[in-house]
């Protein structure tokens, strides 16, 4: 959450260089995300398998959860990548597509 807030500050006050910076942390960030959402999913089927009380409970709704939170923060961080200045001036028809999302005259 706070790599997501400094990023959006970041770009808010034009500080593009440190902007970017946090958004190659994003690559370290997700696959930690998803390695721990798995060691919790894992944690959770261990317990429920075992006749844990609360995980025969819980075990089974809080995983649902787990792969929801999962799924939604891959798609925002494969949607804030689609948005990046670097994915469109790597498609062959960029100069053509306007100014870049983030100047001044880019509403239309």
């Amino acid at each position: 959450m706070l790599l997501l807030l400094a990023q959006s500050w970041s770009a808010g006050y034009r500080q593009m260089a440190f902007h970017r910076k946090l958004g190659l942390a994003t690559f370290v960030a997700m696959p930690l995300f998803a390695a721990g959402s798995m060691g919790v999913i894992r944690s959770m089927a261990f317990g429920t398998a075992h006749g844990d009380l609360f995980y025969a409970l819980w075990g089974a709704p809080l995983a649902g959860f787990e792969m929801m939170s999962l799924t939604g923060a891959g798609r925002a961080a494969y949607g804030a990548l689609g948005n990046s200045r670097w994915r469109r001036c790597s498609r062959p028809d960029w100069r053509r597509a306007g100014s870049p999302s983030w100047s001044a005259g880019s509403h239309r």
